[in-house]
């Protein structure tokens, strides 16, 4: 660690692969700086507060600024990419309010006394409704209820174990579901349209799954899979994940590399490479590149880390991510494109 006249400290890491990352951190201790793998990476704070202000990130041709402002509580409330602009709003607890999207795309939330939100709605900037939904819970937190205003409604049934025991679909279709002692869900009944279809799973000591249905699953000592029913997987001594060879076939159809702090920075598949490059020291993918350098999607995040939105190259094409708020644990944040 080296220091500057400034009071900034300056950190270099020289890798294996030959390459070196440099990190420079303000006299707060705070990363400022960080140079790596071909990108740069700047964080800006104001003298006045912790907040940040500003961050701008650049690989080749590439680069983006971003610029962050706070309310009163200092709470983020205004995120810029210096074309579209992304806003906050917050309850009385703090609870994400409405979120509008930078092409104008917004999220409405409520809450209950828990701070688990009781309905969302989103919608896109010209009135078009994408989803709007109640939610309902037990006492311990469960969501035992959703409800659009179609009339749609989904149930979901839990024993004292607080396990998934079943579900209602809009359709009219069943899911039940049945556990071991261990907690592991060892049966599926699914019912439609009066027929029922039964998948059940094996496990053996160590918890591991190795039979689900008719197919089954191996694992080495330290317990990654080593082969399911379709492929085989190849792991390196720090158990990370490095190839997928389909079952009946010799050669991997995808490896993946990691850097030093085990986060994956690259896939291969079928000779397709994709690197990953990450937000400091987080595990935020900032941008992606090509095998030649080309920055192919970068990502735009708020102050405390949530995704905002992906971009595509150096092109305004953009995907905005209505922001998942506490207590709302949809599977699908319903991107929406505008160009």
């Amino acid at each position: 660690m080296k220091s500057h006249k400034n009071g900034n400290k300056l950190s270099v890491q020289y890798l294996k692969d030959g390459t070196t990352k440099t990190r420079t951190f303000d006299k707060a201790n705070r990363l400022v700086e960080l140079s790596d793998r071909g990108g740069l990476q700047k964080w800006l704070y104001p003298t006045t507060s912790d907040k940040l202000q500003q961050f701008m990130f650049s690989h080749g041709s590439f680069s983006q600024t971003i610029h962050y402002q706070y309310n009163a509580l200092d709470q983020n409330t205004v995120v810029q990419d210096g074309t579209y602009t992304y806003r906050f709003d917050y309850d009385e607890r703090g609870n994400v309010r409405t979120f509008t999207t930078g092409n104008g795309a917004g999220s409405t939330f409520t809450y209950d006394d828990r701070g688990l939100v009781e309905s969302v709605s989103i919608g896109t900037a010209d009135g078009k409704e994408i989803l709007s939904e109640t939610y309902r819970y037990d006492e311990n937190g469960n969501r035992t209820k959703v409800e659009s205003p179609t009339g749609e409604t989904t149930v979901y049934r839990y024993d004292a174990l607080d396990q998934l025991v079943e579900e209602q679909l809009p359709d009219g279709t069943k899911i039940e579901y049945a556990y071991d002692g261990f907690g592991n869900r060892k049966q599926i009944v699914k019912t439609k349209d009066g027929q029922s279809t039964t998948t059940t799973a094996d496990y053996n000591a160590a918890n591991q799954l190795v039979r689900f249905g008719d197919e089954t699953i191996t694992y080495d000592a330290n317990g990654n899979r080593l082969e399911d029913g379709q492929y085989q997987y190849e792991w390196n001594a720090a158990d990370q994940l490095v190839s997928i060879t389909r079952k009946g076939e010799s050669t991997p159809f995808v490896t993946y590399k990691y850097d030093e702090d085990g986060r994956r920075i690259q896939k291969n598949v079928n000779g397709v490479v994709t690197n990953y490059h990450y937000q400091g020291d987080s595990l935020n993918v900032l941008y992606e590149t090509d095998a030649s350098g080309n920055v192919v999607r970068s990502y735009i995040y708020g102050e405390n880390g949530q995704l905002l939105a992906m971009k595509k190259g150096n092109a305004t094409r953009r995907v905005d991510y209505p922001i998942k708020s506490k207590g709302y644990r949809k599977k699908s944040t319903f991107p929406v494109e505008c160009e």
